[in-house]
């Protein structure tokens, strides 16, 4: 692929990633709700989560105005890189990344916080018998809120 076809292409995937990641919230949120447990094989379950912060927690007394600010700061920064880059590859992974921004941002303007704060994250918990059945934790991105 060209640079100039990844630049022209980019304002389609900047949607695909808005609208992907606000459908897989909305299932994720109906697939695995509060005080759910879901095996999917043995040692390996989804659980539902709250997180009150943008991650781990961080963040999670701001105003929602100041991480929506962020959100688009960011967003013009990636946009700005996204207009100088010189890879196509590049190009399409900064595209997917706006419009991941731009979904969370979307999150926190509608919901007045980030979006886990009242939605649950999909976390995949894994036990080794290597590690004495310690569980190890691994998120799903997807925040799970239904913005």
């Amino acid at each position: 692929m060209t640079l100039s076809a990844a630049k022209r292409l980019a304002p389609l995937l900047i949607l695909a990633a808005f609208g992907l990641d606000q459908l897989s919230k909305t299932w994720a949120h109906s697939f695995v709700g509060p005080g759910n447990v879901i095996a999917v094989f043995p040692g390996f379950n989804l659980v539902a989560i709250t997180n009150s912060g943008v991650a781990f927690g961080l963040a999670g007394e701001a105003a929602p105005a100041i991480l929506i600010a962020i959100g688009v700061l960011l967003s013009g920064m990636l946009g700005i890189w996204l207009i100088r880059t010189r890879s196509p590859i590049h190009a399409l992974g900064l595209s997917l990344a706006i419009g991941a921004r731009l979904a969370r941002a979307r999150c926190v303007r509608r919901r007045g916080s980030v979006c886990p704060a009242q939605g649950h994250a999909a976390i995949a918990r894994c036990r080794s018998s290597r590690l004495h059945r310690r569980q190890r934790w691994a998120s799903y991105r997807s925040s799970a809120c239904s913005c």
